[in-house]
């Protein structure tokens, strides 16, 4: 049975609590309906000493300690205030957080809660992003970190950032098809919104053992908005265009040019959520010369053209009080 436990604390924005609840909740109840068996164990915790919120029924809360064992621990961002969060919790968190990483659990920080990990060392001299708002503090604060402000997800060691609760809702998605399977996964990507899709298109893209296809992925990404060259990919990993194309699509299922549209792709998804620039902009910017081929690829991805997602995603969101943050 996979455990999973969703950190409470004071200042946690409930939303990016509740979201990954009731998403791992339904791929439950899915894979109950078909297979007569329970699968999962969600858990509210709290740190010893806080009071569940309002919004949160008392009963789903324990105190977190280092008796427990969990397969997935899910960090809320934080409202306000992050400095407050960081000198009130981390005394007591930052030993759990080090504790529950060291033997094995996967933890997940959501929007600016990469802050918690980062004030750990977890994430020295690995990538991680936070939320685009606080990219300037936290690359100060964090110089050992890399930062990677053009990815809403990144994964090192068995930790992931979500840059935002959208990417996270991705991310669980990408989860739930780690825990169970690819059809559940679409099940509940289509219960909770039809616009949320795979950041994550197979678990095969993260998870292989093969080094050399590692490294021509962290390239690729590193440098999405340019055409790819795979001979001159294939000299920088000492082997032929041939073998590269062969191994990568052994150890990811996709050839390394259809790598390139999902990298690209993703980051334009997240552009049309929350950025203002025009569908021919975003498209320039992830590296396609003309609207239309970007068009194409993006449609084959999310089901929707770019005009068409925009638009759906768009009448979600609202404009936030900055000076308040």
């Amino acid at each position: 049975m996979w455990r999973v436990a969703i950190l409470y604390f004071d200042n946690a924005l409930v939303s990016s609590m509740i979201l990954p609840l009731e998403m791992l909740q339904a791929a439950r109840d899915i894979w109950r309906l078909r297979h007569k068996t329970d699968s999962l164990h969600t858990q509210i915790v709290m740190l010893p000493g806080e009071r569940p919120h309002n919004n949160i029924p008392s009963a789903s809360h324990q105190v977190l300690t280092e008796n427990d064992q969990w397969d997935l621990l899910i960090l809320p961002a934080i409202w306000r205030r992050i400095d407050t969060v960081i000198s009130t919790y981390m005394p007591r968190l930052a030993p759990l957080l080090l504790h529950f990483h060291r033997h094995g659990s996967v933890i997940c920080a959501t929007s600016n809660s990469s802050f918690l990990l980062a004030e750990t060392g977890m994430l020295n001299g690995h990538k991680a992003t936070t939320h685009w708002y606080y990219f300037m503090q936290f690359a100060d604060r964090y110089p050992k970190v890399q930062l990677q402000r053009h990815h809403f997800i990144t994964r090192a060691n068995k930790i992931y950032c979500a840059g935002s609760v959208n990417a996270l809702a991705d991310l669980m998605v990408h989860i739930i098809e780690l825990f169970y399977d690819r059809d559940t996964a679409r099940r509940v990507e289509s219960q909770f919104s039809p616009e949320i899709r795979q950041s994550f298109p197979s678990d095969a893209h993260l998870y292989h053992h093969d080094e050399l296809v590692a490294i021509a992925q962290e390239h690729i990404q590193k440098h999405y908005n340019q055409p790819l060259h795979l001979q001159k990919l294939a000299h920088l990993l000492h082997i032929t265009p041939r073998t590269l194309n062969r191994r990568f699509k052994l150890a990811t299922d996709i050839t390394p040019g259809e790598y390139l549209h999902q990298v690209r792709l993703n980051i334009a998804r997240e552009l049309m959520r929350e950025s203002n620039l025009t569908i021919g902009e975003i498209a320039r910017y992830i590296g396609y010369s003309n609207s239309s081929a970007f068009g194409k690829y993006f449609k084959q991805l999310t089901s929707l053209p770019p005009s068409q997602y925009r638009k759906s995603t768009r009448s979600k969101l609202f404009t936030p009080y900055y000076q308040s943050m």
